[in-house]
C-alpha cells in the first residue's frame, strides 16, 4: 500500500517531538518541522489529489474507458486513481 509522502514527513515529526519531549533530541537538532512544514504537507496532499484527476482526464481524452478499465481487472468504480488519491 502506498503511503503518502506527507505521512512519513509527520511520523518523522511527532518523533521528534517525542524525543525532544523526553530528553535524547535537542530542539535545535529537530529537522521535520523546518523540513516538511504543516503548510508543506498540506499542499503536496492537494498537488496528489490534483495529479490523479489530471491522469483521469488525461486517460478520459485519450480514448481509455477507465470505468472498463476498472471492470476488466476488478477494480471498484473511481479506485484506479482514487487508490492513490485516497492514501
Amino acid at each position: 500500500m502506498a503511503i503518502r509522502p506527507s505521512a512519513i514527513w509527520q511520523q518523522q515529526a511527532d518523533e521528534q517531538t517525542a524525543a525532544i519531549a523526553a530528553g535524547p533530541l535537542s530542539p535545535d537538532q529537530a529537522y521535520a518541522f523546518t523540513l516538511w512544514p504543516e503548510s508543506l504537507r498540506v499542499e503536496t496532499d492537494a498537488a496528489r489529489d490534483e495529479l490523479c484527476w489530471y491522469i483521469d482526464a488525461s486517460l478520459e481524452e485519450s480514448g481509455i474507458d477507465v470505468a472498463a478499465l476498472e471492470a476488466r481487472h476488478g477494480i471498484e468504480p473511481g479506485e484506479l486513481i482514487g487508490a492513490w488519491r485516497h492514501w
